[in-house]
């Protein structure tokens, strides 16, 4: 991707984006004229085989999943309840190809489950006629004998389902439970996350996903998009062969189960646990210092003393693998206390000339402070979809420029996972969308997708831009309707979408 000025000819060379156009001269001390700045698409589509050869038969992993399910149905007395809820489930898979996530126990209420589709995509609630009773709460107590009356979550041993319970604050006991479910589901992340090239055999698909994780990967999505999903399918890639010492630090037991023997999901990677997810941080250092990973798994890090213990384990030669909650790496960066683990953002005041050569000519700016802890990150939106930050480096330092910024939406078509280059577009007070370009397609700086979003918004330049969501998912992708002129859109790239 290149970037076009009005006040320079052609530039070539750099990272290939530049920054803001459309500047302001208040911070400078003056009123200029806006510089314009385009930018340009240099990249083109790419497809590759949704395929993994270290992977379970689909048949095989169904199979176990269905025998997982069925231990956790029965936990429930027989009876109606349990009949339709049986029911349920394998109706929801058979006519829509949705697999229950969530079942919820709440005394006196109906009994509710929540389905996704088998992607991680929306949510489905349904809701038994039957009320639930202290019959059907009851066999879920022994799981949390030995916990003592503090213990909120545990599992059911030899699967990947987390159970919580909710206790009365007056009455005290237990007044509702929480299945969450878990699934073995292997395949996807390798050719979502490291494809690109063929892979063909274990030591093969363990190397791509080792240099993916080299330098560090950072997976970010909202809940219910698969992260801790990804960490484990993740740790089994990576402990592949005997090449590598994988630590898993599991505060909440759901990478690799409950259970004393860590569930086989995690292939030979090692667990450390912690005392209580508010110790985590402790635990990321001993995995450090009391063994000698080559890569530490973690899942959900969210106080200062996790993010310093993350930067504390980058400092020692040791790659992480974590996952975080947030939408985008924008989002993140604005959170004060996890944007260290992008650096740190701190105001820096500029001088006249340095302001000057800005396209946006401000005199005070962010500016990172510190080398960010991961050189990668992904954007994980579903099981299906994300968007991969290969230089996070460069991301931070083009968002904090407010600059657009290089990146490729990855997602699953068919039996092929395609890659799309997409550019984040930052727009003046609200966080940056997503346009996928066509090779040699332009685009604005603060252009307003979602204001011009077939909406025929009249442009500076006399012409009408129309814009469409190709994703519900934030931050949205967007791209053109139709070509401008004299350029492509994704419905002229026929040509460029080959397989590798």
């Amino acid at each position: 991707m290149e970037r076009e000025t009005a006040a320079r000819p052609h530039h070539r060379g750099g990272r290939g984006w530049g920054g803001r156009g459309g500047g302001r001269g208040g911070d400078a001390g003056h009123h200029a004229t806006p510089r314009l700045v385009q930018y340009v698409e240099t990249r083109t589509r790419v497809a590759w085989a949704l395929a993994d050869p270290t992977a379970a038969p689909r048949a095989e992993q169904d199979a176990a999943n269905r025998a997982d399910m069925q231990l956790l149905f029965d936990r429930l007395p027989d009876g109606p309840m349990r009949a339709s809820i049986a029911e349920a489930v394998a109706h929801a898979f058979r006519e829509h190809g949705h697999v229950l996530k969530e079942l919820y126990l709440a005394f006196g209420r109906r009994c509710e489950l929540v389905f996704a589709t088998a992607a991680g995509g929306s949510s489905l609630v349904l809701r038994s006629n039957e009320l639930v009773d202290d019959e059907h709460l009851r066999p879920f107590a022994p799981l949390f004998d030995g916990l003592g009356a503090h213990a909120r979550r545990t599992g059911v041993d030899g699967t990947l389902h987390r159970i919580s319970r909710s206790v009365h604050t007056i009455r005290g006991g237990t007044c509702a439970i929480t299945a969450r479910v878990g699934r073995t589901i292997q395949g996807h992340v390798l050719p979502l996350l490291a494809g690109g090239s063929p892979i063909g055999s274990e030591a093969e698909a363990s190397r791509a996903v080792a240099e993916l994780a080299s330098r560090s990967l950072l997976l970010i999505g909202t809940p219910n998009t698969g992260k801790t999903t990804a960490l484990r399918e993740l740790a089994r890639l990576l402990s592949l062969g005997d090449a590598r010492v994988v630590v898993i630090v599991d505060k909440s037991l759901e990478i690799a189960g409950t259970a004393v023997v860590p569930h086989g999901a995690i292939g030979n990677a090692r667990v450390l646990t912690a005392e209580s997810s508010a110790h985590q941080h402790k635990a990321m250092l001993e995995a450090v210092e009391n063994q000698s990973p080559d890569f530490v798994v973690i899942d959900e890090i969210s106080s200062k003393e996790e993010c310093q213990a993350a930067r504390t384990i980058a400092g020692r030669g040791v790659a992480l693998v974590a996952s975080v909650h947030g939408d985008s790496l924008a989002g993140l960066l604005a959170d004060a206390e996890r944007s260290v683990l992008l650096g740190g953002v701190q105001a820096v005041t500029l001088s006249a000339r340095e302001a000057e050569a800005r396209p946006d000519r401000r005199r005070t700016v962010q500016k990172r402070y510190g080398a960010p802890v991961f050189g990668a990150a992904v954007e994980l939106r579903s099981f299906a979809d994300c968007v991969v930050h290969a230089d996070v480096q460069g991301a931070i330092d083009a968002l904090l420029d407010h600059a657009p910024v290089g990146a490729a939406w990855h997602r699953v078509e068919g039996h092929a996972v395609s890659s799309t280059p997409v550019v984040a577009v930052p727009c003046e007070g609200r966080a940056p969308a997503y346009a996928a370009l066509a090779c040699g397609e332009r685009v604005a700086a603060d252009t307003d997708f979602a204001a011009q979003t077939v909406g025929n918004v009249p442009v500076a330049s006399g012409g009408v831009l129309e814009w469409r969501a190709l994703t519900e998912a934030s931050p949205r992708v967007y791209s053109r309707v139709s070509p401008a002129p004299g350029e492509g859109g994704l419905e002229a790239m026929g040509a460029a979408f080959t397989f590798a």
